[in-house]
């Protein structure tokens, strides 16, 4: 199934990535005519040769940041695809799992205040008491 799937997202994103090419050069092919058509006008042509110059930029902008998303989509796919694929991380049985004890040094960094004053033995002293 995965394999289908990583087929398809591969062909959508080359869809989008050559789309957007394509879409980039007719918006700026179609924008061209007028513009050429303008910048022959003796007092407007050199502001609008300038427009026309960021009319182009914005249109590459626009199609870049498009090209950029699918790249970073497809990547996302991929992350999403390899864990329905497999585990991100082994599994432990039950059998072989321990309780880590903290570090000797975890309660020397609290303050006094915070570190507590019994030991397991009077924990369990109370806890009898409790019990009958």
């Amino acid at each position: 199934m995965t394999q289908v799937s990583r087929e398809f997202k591969r062909t959508v994103q080359t869809a989008v990535e050559r789309g957007s090419i394509l879409m980039e050069r007719v918006q700026k092919d179609v924008a061209r005519v007028p513009f050429d058509a303008l910048e022959q006008i003796p007092l407007v042509g050199t502001p609008i040769r300038g427009f026309h110059k960021l009319h182009d930029a914005s249109v590459e902008g626009v199609h870049g940041i498009v090209r950029l998303i699918n790249g970073a989509a497809g990547e996302m796919v991929d992350v999403v695809l390899d864990a329905i694929e497999g585990p991100l991380i082994e599994a432990v049985p039950l059998s072989e799992m321990r309780v880590l004890e903290p570090a000797p040094s975890a309660n020397a960094a609290l303050p006094s205040v915070c570190q507590p004053e019994v030991d397991g033995q009077q924990l369990k002293d109370r806890d009898q008491q409790l019990a009958s």
